[in-house]
């Protein structure tokens, strides 16, 4: 017996330092060390002079879709055309959309095996060959005034491909609607890390060389074309092209979740990130299993052997105190909630790598080999 105890102790202390090695390596990474930063700063900033499109596929209803549309619509610039995209006339986003003042375009691009949005993207980009950048903003979204400004200006540098973002979930009622506003956190972890920063589709921008011809090829008919971010942050990285995370651009993406709604939406989101690449997977379960290991065995070590295990609570707190502190939500079940995030997340990375098809806005996809059909 004592023998187990020691081995689960030198585990458990193992797992610990593993975690504060992680913890203390994400930190530095997040960290800007001034031009090379991927994480653009206002304070010096240059206003970009070229033409944006503004992209908006739109399909179904979403909460406050006229709020949306007009958030988009009423920036705080004027060198930028606006068009939404809709399936058919008898789209329900169509009437909101007209509502709105906005122009739109019926989707039509050629592409057999792509998702709706991305065929949106594709008849817009089509569409529209004479814009210097193209922006992406997904229907859910609230913009502020500035987001456009804020968002087109890294593209004032030539080496900038894509400039992008990451939105606050905004809960508007019940208690799954809390849990998607703390889950949002990994993304914002994510984008301030060289390392794992992507294009986020919600609000997207990109310049024009990026679908090219071949790039547009790519785009409609790769494996990941299901995703619209996902082919284009691989084709600007491929070009050597720098992604630039730009936080002040955050937009708000009001959510009215229920556990059904959650659960389905955070578990297509782990699907569609493993689809890009499958050892985000094993590290999702390495990592989250660490986190879920260290939270139980502090408890047992804690009850059973000594109060001195009680550090190994330190981790759950770092992550507790940095998920309060990027709230605008500032209530007690926010903290209580990003303690049992790992759990979550954990059930929701072994879900998603077991799953064989994806419901996304009335399609369903199925998963064969590594791509949505």
């Amino acid at each position: 017996m004592d023998f187990l105890l020691a081995a689960f102790v030198s585990f458990s202390a193992l797992v610990f330092a593993f975690l504060t090695v992680i913890d203390a390596v994400s930190y530095r990474d997040m960290q800007g060390n001034g031009s090379s930063s991927h994480i653009y700063s206002h304070s010096n900033r240059r206003n970009f002079m070229g033409k944006a499109l503004v992209i908006v596929p739109a399909k179904g209803k979403d909460i406050s879709l006229y709020g949306n549309l007009k958030s988009l619509a009423s920036q705080d610039i004027k060198n930028y055309k606006l068009i939404a995209v809709v399936d058919s006339e008898n789209d329900p986003a169509l009437k909101e959309i007209k509502k709105a003042g906005v122009e739109y375009l019926i989707s039509g691009a050629d592409c057999a095996k792509c998702s709706g949005k991305v065929r949106a993207i594709a008849t817009a980009v089509e569409a529209y060959r004479n814009f210097d950048v193209y922006v992406i903003a997904d229907s859910d979204i609230t913009a502020k005034k500035n987001w456009l400004r804020k968002l087109l200006e890294p593209f004032s540098e030539r080496a900038v491909g894509i400039s992008t973002t990451f939105p606050e979930f905004y809960p508007v009622r019940g208690f799954w609607s809390d849990v998607k506003h703390v889950w949002g956190f990994v993304g914002n972890s994510l984008m301030e890390n060289k390392r794992t920063v992507f294009g986020w589709g919600g609000s997207l921008a990109f310049r024009k060389g990026i679908l090219d011809k071949k790039g547009m090829k790519f785009f409609k008919n790769s494996k990941y074309s299901v995703s619209d971010d996902i082919p284009i942050t691989k084709l600007a990285r491929k070009r050597n092209m720098k992604i630039v995370y730009v936080p002040e651009a955050a937009p708000i993406v009001k959510c009215r979740e229920n556990i059904h709604t959650f659960f389905e939406w955070a578990t297509r989101q782990s699907a569609l990130s493993f689809l890009s690449s499958r050892r985000q997977a094993l590290y999702g379960m390495g990592f989250y299993g660490a986190e879920v290991f260290n939270f139980i065995s502090g408890i047992v070590l804690t009850v059973l052997v000594s109060p001195v295990f009680l550090i190994f609570f330190l981790h759950s707190a770092i992550r507790m105190s940095r998920s309060y502190k990027r709230s605008n939500v500032k209530r007690m079940r926010t903290l209580l909630i990003a303690g049992i995030m790992p759990f979550l997340f954990l059930e929701n990375v072994i879900a998603a790598s077991f799953l064989k098809e994806i419901t996304w806005r009335g399609t369903v996809y199925r998963i064969k080999k590594g791509r949505l059909n």
